[in-house]
């Protein structure tokens, strides 16, 4: 069995078989899950930046995916970034079948970076996105 979700903060006029979620969990989750809430400057209820709030909505979701509804009772999750342009459905073989060989037993697969093979090359662009986003 295999389970497609999409979390957007807009309606899909089509969604292919895919479970679509528009609930804002991220404007929720001090409610939802108080202990979540530290307070600190990233906080929804602190963030007055619009495109600040747009990329910790995102990552809300990223950070707390095993706590939203709509993935209990999965077994393994694949999370890919809509700006990611890898076609992970259309291959030869089952789509759950070469998950589980990634996996390897293990619980978690990161997928190599496209363009980038290090730690310490990923620290200027995200000093750059650090100072122009928040």
């Amino acid at each position: 069995d295999m389970r497609c979700v999409l979390y957007s903060d807009r309606a899909v006029a089509r969604s292919n078989g895919w479970l679509v979620s528009v609930e804002p969990y991220h404007a929720k989750a001090e409610h939802l899950w108080p202990k979540l809430n530290s307070g600190g400057r990233h906080s929804w209820n602190k963030i007055r930046n619009t495109h600040v709030r747009n990329l910790m909505a995102a990552k809300f979701y990223k950070m707390n995916m095993f706590r939203l509804p709509e993935l209990k009772s999965i077994d393994v999750i694949l999370w890919h970034d809509a700006d990611y342009k890898r076609d992970w459905f259309h291959s030869h073989g089952s789509f759950a079948d070469r998950l589980h060989h990634q996996l390897k037993g293990f619980p978690l697969v990161i997928e190599k970076h496209p363009l980038r093979s290090t730690v310490s090359s990923e620290l200027e662009p995200a000093i750059g996105r650090a100072l122009t986003n928040t």
